[in-house]
């Protein structure tokens, strides 16, 4: 008799726990804050086109580490974010939450922060997509936990991408992982602008 009721005790409780399991939270509060609303990043309260004009994001991130036009990105070593262009226009934004490990069997090329290599600093402010905050330990899997929308992110079984169109607008947004997928920290997120917005610029 015992048996059974710690059995229906179980049963009645078992809703509550599976909700209670929201994965890995990020309180907000961490400088700078970079928050997505619609096609936009809202980055410290200024807010931000994906695929806008360049010199908008200039005027707010400051005066990059390396790259510009003609010899590549646009990087922000201190920052930690990349911005990949198309003429004057932004083409894809990408926030670094976590270095790769370097590869064990091949040349790992050039290290964060040199000429070629990527962004030497993470992203160590707020950053938050679908009314989830995302830090160093924050997985897919965490993601699609907390997300506000009916969609959550989808795996690539042939690459390491994860990869959504997010809100009303579907604004296109891509996560680097590793071979773990869904279960794997976040490398970094990148928002990939509509090209009909570009040449629309």
């Amino acid at each position: 008799m015992l048996r059974l009721q710690v059995k229906l005790l179980f049963l009645l409780f078992l809703p509550f726990l599976v909700s209670c399991d929201q994965g890995h939270q990020v309180e907000r509060g961490g400088k700078p804050e970079a928050i997505l609303e619609g096609s936009h990043i809202i980055y410290d309260g200024k807010p931000l086109k994906i695929g806008g004009s360049m010199d908008d994001w200039l005027e707010v991130l400051g005066s990059h580490s390396r790259g510009g036009p003609g010899i590549g990105p646009y990087l922000w070593d201190g920052l930690g974010v990349m911005i990949a262009h198309h003429y004057s226009s932004s083409e894809e934004i990408v926030f670094v939450i976590n270095h790769r490990p370097p590869p064990k069997y091949r040349d790992p090329g050039p290290a964060p922060g040199e000429e070629g290599g990527p962004v030497k600093n993470t992203f160590s402010g707020y950053l938050e997509i679908g009314g989830v905050g995302i830090d160093s330990q924050t997985t897919v899997e965490d993601i699609n936990k907390q997300i506000d929308y009916p969609y959550g992110f989808t795996c690539s079984r042939g690459m390491n991408m994860c990869s959504a169109l997010v809100g009303e607008e579907k604004q296109l947004i891509a996560i680097s992982v590793d071979g773990r997928k869904e279960k794997s920290p976040v490398y970094s997120i990148a928002f990939i602008a509509d090209p009909v917005d570009q040449l629309a610029e």
